[in-house]
């Protein structure tokens, strides 16, 4: 089951668990502030979100860093901070 995954873009998906806590906070959140809302809606909403984060599969990140070339050059790859493609210099 991918509750998010297919809403969010392709970078965000390894944090998708995150981007659901985050959501079920905020909906917390507004439960308590809005004083039209009844108070036992900020437990279904918490019990919601934490069900939704523990349904939300875990997402791997490519484990790809970087590739280096026959004559020692190091490029960047989908896993590294920097942007992929780019030469990685020497220490």
């Amino acid at each position: 089951m991918s509750l998010l995954l297919s809403v969010l873009p392709e970078s965000w998906r390894p944090y998708a668990k995150a981007w659901l806590a985050v959501i079920g906070a905020v909906a917390v959140t507004l439960t308590i502030v809005l004083p039209s809302v009844p108070s036992w809606w900020a437990v279904v909403v918490s019990v919601l979100t934490a069900l939704g984060v523990y349904a939300q599969p875990n997402a791997t990140l490519p484990n790809v860093v970087e590739t280096i070339t026959p004559d020692g050059t190091r490029i960047a790859g989908p896993a590294s901070p920097l942007p992929t493609g780019s030469v990685i210099p020497f220490d």
